[in-house]
């Protein structure tokens, strides 16, 4: 199918780097603004170790004249491991697509390049010629990087031409990795070797150097100067700031499309671009900003400042635009708008500078410009205004307090730039963790596809197609979901070959578009391919690769696991029937018998699910009140039921002792005996939630152990409390002893007091909603002056109406207080009918 625009693949091994995100917003820029749809696939770098990286790599094979157009290799990263001889196979293995690449020239294809060599030969002449060092160390990057050979090659021209001699000690090399910097930093104080400055292949390996050489005691500049290479963005705000030498990534983005749309043309394109190199002096080095831009004669006379403006204003807006480094047309001609706002300024309408300036970093920010760049622009201007003498002196008054107003404008824009990038990636990994919880927890392919639709969109991640290979060592892809605008979009039936990458559908939009190609992986299988809208953080893609590779995995282990013991489960049936039907009738059979106990009116219910065992109630009348227990075991069927045997006959057996203990003594027996019996003779791990009153009459209780919030309706208000059971699960430690307190609740005459099990609050409607606590109150708020039966029956029928099958045992006791005097009454109606649990199919 001819597709409405060319289709270029980037290639990069990794997203999150601070040079791959400039690079990246370069080469999409450039693709928007020239109507192509870029599609970025990230693996790994060829050659990468241990083989569960290079896996990864398996998606630069699904490239083909199926799925795109052309191909960029951004070889400055990907050939770290392999070096030239890697990458050329990689590029030919792409015909007849048209390709390119990027930081490495290859024999035959084209190339753009950055002057590594002679740019960090200018670097390092300026730390020797210009600060008078004479021990420089190099940090470079892998042994087969060509750009970081490239780089040393550079160093060493820079004391060749000096006649300085070379130390191959003061040689570290790293992987351009921030750690690899620490780390060989700390290698090289340790072998005392002296020096004075350093040199680095790239920023994040001297960013690395300025931090060991922090922690160590010694002062940039003053003890050792550093230099980077890259100029990304931390290099701006590091401490102290980063001299670097700034690669011109613009320029790269733009030739490195052109080249490719040439190619498709027909048209022949040179086979080496190398571009300029521009050295950034800043604090590491002891300079800091440096501006040496003269555009007219010092000691000039003229009569204000709008005639300045006026005579030199080319020459003006052409200095401070080649302060800044953003594309040609990102921003307009923003040197214009500036001048001719500092010339309204003069005109009498204060604050149109400042208003300019302002919207100038905003836009600035948006288009990936770094805003200390901006103070360069400030500095600019600042000198070329002095250069002249103004009669007005009261213009050159005004105009220094509009530069320094200019440069707290930057300064705020760039804390609150900051701030801003600090927050979304807060945001970023909160989401991420949350979406790496729900798909840790999904043991199937479909409740996967459910959780990817639902959880993509928090992440900024809007457009997605999630594919799977149809056997282990197919060729096709299927299909598990697809999603545009946020919401899932039906996903064929048919498998498609793999070269496609997703359906069709995947890559269709009015207009151009960028998207985020990643192999599915586990350790060293390749499961499928994800393609994403590119709106996320660029840090969230790897987690969400990893987290969707394991949560398939776990889907298609958790299957075959299913299927092995189908089998099983099929022969066990008769003997798991009769277990349920002997499990119910030891929980039906230990309710309590119709009681009454003096003040109270009760009523009690328990209605099992198929798989019954686990939830306990009782009432024990005493010659003073009586004692109440509600509980609920964890798991189901006859090791629950006779969990909760024990659990009825300790507690019956402790509520009878003499002298009569409290609630938390009987909890804390409960919980020791229960740890020995489940653990050491059951051999099992379950353990019950728990909580045993003791009613003294006055409607007075006391109430000890863990279990669902009590809820209490007040006969005065009509409105319910919700009291919390402070404590821990019975069984699930040695002993809750010092987890285990006494707890007092008073009732007034008329008041309700509601205890239950989560069987009544989490049932599930068609929405996946729960009954909840909070619809549990309210109902008790409607309904709490009817009798207690009749409360009971209105929240069984609440709930049964809720779901449309109850998965979990329903138990409730409603206890009001009457008064003494009136007399007890009873409602206590065990029930044993069972209500079959749905499962559902693997």
């Amino acid at each position: 199918m001819k597709r409405k625009r060319p289709r270029i693949a980037l290639l990069f091994d990794s997203l999150s780097s601070e040079y791959a995100v400039q690079l990246r917003r370069a080469v999409e820029r450039s693709a928007a603004v020239r109507n192509v749809d870029l599609m970025v696939v990230m693996g790994q770098s060829i050659g990468a170790k241990p083989a569960s990286q290079g896996v990864q790599n398996r998606i630069y094979e699904l490239l083909s004249p199926e799925c795109v157009d052309g191909v960029i290799v951004v070889s400055g990263t990907l050939g770290h491991y392999s070096g030239p001889e890697g990458l050329l196979a990689l590029c030919r293995s792409y015909a007849p697509l048209a390709v390119c690449s990027l930081g490495v020239a290859l024999d035959g294809v084209p190339s753009f390049v950055v002057d590594n060599l002679g740019g960090m030969e200018r670097g390092t002449a300026h730390l020797i010629e210009e600060h008078k060092c004479s021990r420089l160390a190099f940090f470079a990057g892998p042994y087969s990087s060509e750009e970081s050979n490239q780089r040393l090659a550079g160093f060493r021209a820079a004391h060749a031409k000096n006649e300085l001699s070379m130390n191959d000690q003061l040689i570290v090399y790293g992987n351009f990795t921030r750690n690899a910097g620490i780390e060989g930093m700390r290698r090289l104080l340790a072998r005392g070797e002296a020096f004075d400055a350093v040199v680095a292949a790239n920023d994040n390996t001297a960013l690395g150097c300025l931090e060991a050489l922090d922690e160590a005691g010694i002062h940039v500049p003053r003890d050792v100067m550093v230099c980077g290479f890259d100029d990304i963005t931390s290099a701006h705000f590091a401490r102290p700031t980063l001299s670097t030498l700034r690669q011109p990534i613009w320029w790269m983005g733009e030739r490195a499309v052109d080249s490719v749309l040439k190619q498709l043309a027909g048209e022949d394109v040179p086979l080496l671009s190398a571009g300029p190199v521009e050295f950034v002096r800043r604090e590491s080095c002891g300079c800091g900003y440096q501006v040496a831009i003269t555009v007219h004669p010092s000691g000039e006379e003229l009569p204000s400042l709008r005639d300045v403006i006026r005579k030199y204003r080319g020459e003006i807006g052409k200095a401070i635009a080649g302060a800044v480094s953003v594309p040609n047309d990102a921003l307009g001609n923003w040197p214009a708008l500036l001048l001719d706002a500092l010339d309204q300024e003069f005109q009498g309408l204060d604050g149109r500078f400042t208003a300019a300036f302002e919207e100038l970093l905003h836009r600035a920010q948006s288009e990936g410009a770094s805003l200390d760049e901006f103070q360069r622009v400030v500095s600019v201007l600042r000198t070329e205004f002095r250069r002249v003498r103004v009669q007005n002196t009261e213009e050159a008054h005004r105009i220094e307090r509009i530069w320094h107003g200019a440069r707290v404008l930057v300064g705020a824009a760039s804390i609150r730039f900051l701030g801003r990038q600090k927050l979304l990636e807060h945001q970023a990994s909160t989401s991420l963790a949350r979406v790496g919880e729900r798909l840790a927890a999904t043991l199937s392919l479909t409740l996967l596809k459910e959780a990817l639709v639902d959880d993509l969109p928090e992440l900024d991640i809007r457009r997605a197609a999630v594919s799977l290979f149809t056997g282990p060592r197919s060729r096709d892809l299927k299909s598990l979901m697809l999603m545009a605008d946020g919401r899932e979009v039906e996903a064929p039936e048919a498998a498609f070959s793999e070269n496609q990458l997703a359906p069709a559908i995947a890559f269709e939009s009015s207009s151009s578009d960028s998207t985020i190609v990643l192999p599915i992986t586990f350790e060293a299988e390749v499961l499928g391919v994800a393609v994403l809208g590119s709106g996320a953080l660029a840090t969230s893609y790897e987690s969400v690769r990893q987290q969707i590779g394991s949560a398939v995995k776990s889907a298609m282990l958790h299957h075959e696991m299913v299927k092995q013991v189908a089998m099983r489960e099929r022969l066990e049936h008769e003997r798991v029937t009769e277990e349920a039907r002997v499990a119910a009738a030891i929980q039906t059979g230990m309710n309590p018998v119709v009681t009454e106990v003096a003040g109270l009116e009760l009523a009690g219910l328990m209605l099992p699910t198929a798989e019954t065992g686990g939830d306990y109630y009782d009432v024990i009348p005493m010659q003073t009140g009586a004692w109440l227990a509600i509980g609920d075991v964890t798991g189901h069927g006859l090791a629950a039921g006779l969990v909760m045997l024990m659990l009825q006959s300790m507690i019956a057996a402790l509520a009878r002792a003499e002298p009569e203990p409290q609630p938390s003594e009987v909890v804390s027996v409960v919980g020791d005996a229960l740890w020995d019996n489940v653990r050491g003779r059951l051999k099992r791990d379950d353990h019950a939630t728990l909580t045993v009153f003791r009613y003294y009459g006055g409607g007075s209780f006391r109430f000890a152990g863990a279990h669902e919030d009590i809820v209490v309706w007040r006969a005065a208000t009509g409105r319910c409390e919700t009291i919390p059971t402070p404590g821990f699960w019975v069984g699930a430690l040695p002993s809750v002893r010092r987890m285990t307190t006494d707890s007092t609740l008073q009732l007034e005459p008329g008041d309700v007091m509601v205890l239950y099990t989560d069987g009544v609050t989490e049932p599930r409607n068609a929405h996946k909603e729960q009954f909840s606590l909070e619809r549990l109150v309210t109902l008790v708020e409607h309904h709490g002056h009817e009798p207690a039966a009749g409360l009971c029956e209105r929240i069984l029928e609440a709930v049964r109406s809720w779901s449309a099958s109850l998965d979990d045992d329903v138990t409730l006791l409603v206890v009001r207080y009457v008064g003494e005097s009136a007399g007890a009454k009873q409602s206590l109606r065990p029930r044993a009918a069972s209500i079959p649990a749905t499962t559902e199919s693997p």
